[in-house]
């Protein structure tokens, strides 16, 4: 996902935050390693937010179902 690369060692300014997983857009398994998730490592990331495939799965259905949130506020 191109929103989080890191772009040097200053990093990156950020307007938007980035939810993802490593897997494949239909939600599989894939072969190369931004397409599969191979356990703890994979939550690091450069300023983005990643879920494992089962959990990201569940928050897209639950905002299916209650709807998306207009705003978000992080403490």
């Amino acid at each position: 996902m191109s929103g989080c690369k890191n772009n040097g060692a200053s990093g990156t300014k950020r307007t938007e935050l980035f939810v993802h997983s490593e897997m494949k857009p239909n939600g599989g398994q894939g072969r190369i390693e931004s397409e599969r998730w191979d356990g703890t490592n994979d939550y690091y990331s450069n300023g983005c937010v990643k879920l494992k495939p089962a959990d990201i799965k569940n928050l897209f259905g639950k905002a299916g179902r209650y709807g998306w949130p207009k705003t978000l506020t992080v403490k």
